[in-house]
């Protein structure tokens, strides 16, 4: 509800009170009524407090993000090759999960359905992080982007106590063979996440109620090429070119996405 709206009710409440007092006159009854006034004034001017104090919040929020700096963490600016046969998987620090807002952006190479990356039968990652496992091999923190064996791009993430969404995001594979865009985001406050290919010109998905699962902790590191154990059939047998970490949610038009959109190969 609005502070004009409830503010109005409360001014109206009291009004009324006012008249009602003058009509009892000194009766116990305008007496009660004076204290029922005088409650509803206090309460009003106690929530108009209340009230100020969170749109300030917000809005010191709101500048704060404006002003922070912009961070952007690059990584792999000549295209690198991940295969098991190589045992080449890549480490970089994690703590960027525990962003509130973040964009994640990375060159892939799509092979020929079937083969590699695509290799029907397996869960081949693109980049993997959790701390820890239950016995049924669910992820303590999960945050992994996967093509999976039902032929979707599968982005799925988990709490401290191992919840997932229950889809987390997907979309299902039908790029042509080359090079394509892949873009995650999110952003606490709103709340929004997303992955998008090729600017979501070839795929486009979106959830708003994923904070109940998101990840409470991380660890050092996450795991880039396959999942974090390094198993063989996890490694995604393709290239990649130029990651990019920002700590910020970007818009489509923003200039840096753009700048990175123009790096494909």
């Amino acid at each position: 509800m609005k502070v004009e709206t409830v503010a109005a009710i409360f001014e109206t409440i009291a009004v009324i009170g006012v008249i009602m007092a003058g009509l009892l006159g000194n009766s116990i009854a305008a007496i009660v009524m004076g204290a029922l006034v005088l409650f509803v004034v206090v309460g009003y001017l106690v929530w108009k407090v209340f009230s100020l104090s969170k749109e300030n919040n917000i809005l010191r929020d709101s500048l704060a993000r404006k002003t922070r700096s912009v961070e952007v963490r690059q990584f792999y600016e000549g295209s690198i090759s991940i295969s098991a046969s190589q045992k080449n998987n890549q480490h970089i620090a994690a703590d960027f999960i525990q962003w509130d807002e973040c964009t994640l952006m990375l060159w892939v190479y799509i092979p020929q359905q079937g083969e590699g990356l695509r290799d029907a039968n397996k869960n081949r990652c693109l980049f993997s992080h959790t701390t820890g496992h239950t016995e049924a091999w669910a992820d303590f923190n999960g945050f992994t982007l996967r093509h999976n064996d039902n032929k979707h791009w599968h982005f799925s993430f988990s709490d401290d106590q191992a919840r997932h969404a229950p889809q987390g995001i997907l979309i299902e594979d039908g790029l042509e063979p080359g090079w394509h865009h892949f873009l995650i985001q999110w952003d606490k406050l709103k709340p929004e996440l997303r992955l998008l290919i090729d600017k979501g010109i070839c795929g486009n998905a979106r959830l708003s109620t994923f904070l109940s699962y998101w990840p409470e902790k991380n660890a050092d590191n996450i795991t880039i090429g396959s999942w974090e154990t390094g198993a063989v059939d996890t490694y995604c047998e393709t290239k990649l070119l130029s990651l990019w970490i920002c700590n910020k949610y970007l818009e489509i038009d923003d200039e840096l996405l753009s700048m990175h959109y123009s790096k494909q190969p």
